[in-house]
């Protein structure tokens, strides 16, 4: 623990108990009780950013209140977009859920700090298109509206820093960070922390702590300066700030805000982005110090598995995981870190709480043709749950996934449905063997049939039942596509022998060359690949015959699988 130099430095500030945004972009209704750390986690559009924006936004409305009254001695009821310090849209009526602001509905805002002091804010629409406010003027007003010490600091990137800055006011930093742009001002900001003895001891000491090595120095003669000298000290040396690593660049820049603000709460939008997953645990080890070692939250939104392992271990960590702008429940930690490994927060709820027999894992992103295969070959729609993922033919992913979910959702059945793509039986016995010798129970490889699971929709026979055509024409559709693309057949043919190759090798098997099994000089159907010919099917069934290709994606018992089906009957009896 760092000893504050002044016992009074971190006393300043309320901090922040628990907020409620309602009615809120993507935002309904939350209310998050804070920890020293809360992470959010969600898909794209899940409402993360509109969480540390919603927070943002009704304090920065509270500091332009407080700004009007020191310059004209009065209290705003109404506030128009060129008065206010920040705003996620120029169209700030468009704010509200799922609709505009009106004089009756709008955003509404509450904050309680650690002390049960609260303040609220309500946004509605007022005259000529302005807001009219409602809020609640109090102790804890007075710390949430300060504009020169500001309670939040939203910072929506992180690491970018202009290579010259230019001595500002106090004021201009302070309408800066209000808009989300303290990285434009870190110069200045650390050049009063260097002016003040007490912030200056407690930021090195703080920085040694991640970097015992390193300080830093900034300087300005305001009678012969144009721009901020600001230099990190490594040893000895001095070398431009904008010359640190990413790493140390980013603690420089968190801790400067930290220091000078003394902000009750931090809110980082996807700080990690672009980051080597070293500096992602290094970023980690920032944040942590940072809510060890002074009076600030931090609240941050992510996408990214290595954060999340870098925190697990960490005390006083909240994880909020967010679909469609409301908070959504789990069982533990571990779990999202796999589902946002794999892609799956989306299906989140579902893996978790829906009730479902079997699970099939595939690497396909649409899922509706593999649909059709299962409730063919035995399943009702009720029965089984489809999950897409990429990369599901690396065996320590699927192993993984596969014990992942059968330890949150035990009983249910695991098919992991491989592409066969171009291998043979032999070399698919050898990569079964070695799936199953690390599998759990009650989980399955199953092979496609034929190459994927858009060959099945390019046999003949499901071709005359969709399109209702003879057996002579759906052979001329069939051989028309596949001689005049014969190139792209066999170069797509090259490239799964030669990944086949590698797999089976690692299997411990002998693969087969692949002039052992292209012989003929137009490849047969079986050896297309079933992406590139179901395309090429359609194209030629409109193009040439003009028929509606969209009838092959009906369901026809010409796609049945054997292998989905005994899983069926397996379970039966399960």
């Amino acid at each position: 623990m760092i000893q504050n130099h002044n016992e009074n430095l971190w006393k300043r500030i309320m901090q922040i108990e628990n907020f409620e945004i309602s009615n809120f972009k993507k935002i309904k209704n939350a209310s998050i009780d804070m920890e020293h750390i809360n992470i959010l986690v969600g898909a794209n559009n899940s409402g993360k950013t509109c969480i540390l924006q919603g927070l943002h936004f009704g304090i920065s409305i509270l500091q332009t209140t407080s700004l009007i009254y020191n310059k004209q001695r009065y209290y705003p009821k109404t506030l128009a977009l060129n008065q206010m310090l920040y705003s996620p849209t120029d169209e700030f009526l468009k704010l509200q859920n799922n609709g505009k602001i009106t004089e009756r509905i709008g955003p509404d805002f509450y904050y309680r700090s650690v002390d049960d002091n609260e303040c609220k804010l309500s946004i509605r629409r007022g005259k000529n298109a302005n807001l009219s406010i409602a809020y609640h003027r109090n102790n804890f007003y007075r710390e949430l509206s300060n504009p020169i010490q500001p309670f939040s600091i939203y910072v929506p990137g992180l690491a970018g820093v202009p290579l010259r800055e230019e001595y500002r006011s106090d004021g201009v930093i302070a309408h800066g960070i209000a808009r989300g742009d303290a990285n434009l001002f870190l110069r200045n900001i650390l050049l009063r922390i260097s002016n003040d003895i007490e912030k200056h001891l407690e930021f090195n000491a703080l920085l040694q702590n991640l970097f015992p090595h390193i300080s830093i120095i900034a300087q300005f003669d305001e009678n012969h300066d144009i721009y901020i000298q600001c230099y990190a000290r490594v040893q000895g040396v001095d070398y431009p700030i904008d010359m640190l690593g990413i790493g140390v660049l980013q603690a420089t820049q968190l801790l400067a805000y930290v220091v000078n603000y003394q902000p009750s709460i931090i809110l980082l939008d996807e700080p990690d982005s672009h980051l080597h997953p070293s500096n992602q645990r290094l970023l980690a080890s920032v944040l942590y110090t940072i809510s060890r070692d002074t009076n600030t939250k931090i609240m941050l939104a992510t996408h990214s598995r290595h954060l999340l392992d870098a925190f697990q271990n960490y005390p006083d960590i909240q994880l909020l995981w967010l679909k469609d702008g409301e908070l959504q429940e789990y069982s533990s930690y571990d779990e999202i870190p796999m589902l946002l490994d794999i892609g799956a927060l989306d299906y989140g709820d579902r893996i978790l709480h829906s009730n479902y027999k079997v699970l099939f894992l595939t690497e396909d992103e649409n899922t509706s043709l593999l649909e059709s295969i299962i409730e063919i070959s035995g399943f009702s729609e009720d029965e089984y749950m489809t999950l897409s993922y990429q990369g599901l033919s690396r065996s320590d992913l699927a192993f993984s996934i596969a014990h992942f979910v059968n330890k949150i959702k035990p009983g249910v059945y695991i098919v992991i449905l491989r592409d066969s793509d171009m291998l043979q039986s032999t070399e698919i016995d050898k990569i079964l063997e070695k799936y199953n010798r690390f599998l759990p129970e009650n989980s399955k490889v199953i092979f496609t049939r034929y190459t994927d699971v858009e060959h099945y929709y390019c046999q003949k026979d499901h071709l005359i039942y969709t399109l209702n055509i003879s057996e002579h024409v759906a052979n001329d559709i069939i051989n028309e596509a596949i001689i005049e693309n014969n190139s792209k057949f066999i170069m797509d043919f090259s490239a799964k022998r030669g990944e086949a190759s590698r797999e089976v090798k690692n299997a411990d098997g002998r693969p087969c060359r692949k002039e052992q099994i292209l012989n003929a000089q137009h490849i047969s159907w079986d050896l297309c690949k079933g992406k590139t010919l179901f395309k090429k099917i359609k194209d030629k069934a409109q193009n040439k015959y003009s028929l509606n290709p969209s009838l092959l994606y009906y369901k026809t018992d010409t796609l049945f699988d054997e292998n989905i089906n005994s899983v069926a009957i397996y379970l039966q009896h399960y």
